[in-house]
């Protein structure tokens, strides 16, 4: 029996359900032997020296 949730539920396209299931499949073959790592997406410059940083507030003061 369908309940009215589910009734006004939307139905995913016969194409999201494949590739979930795709996902779902790799998934459960990865086992313990492989892992997946995540590299960090920011990326910091290297902060500036304080002679560097005086010089600049200066030279702003100045022009």
């Amino acid at each position: 029996m369908i309940t009215p949730k589910e009734h006004d539920k939307p139905q995913a396209s016969a194409e999201y359900q494949r590739a979930e299931q795709m996902i779902r499949q790799s998934i459960a073959k990865m086992d313990n032997e492989a892992h997946i790592e995540y590299d960090s997406t920011i990326k910091r410059t290297p902060s500036m020296p304080k002679w560097r940083q005086w010089l600049n507030r200066v030279l702003r003061l100045t022009t």
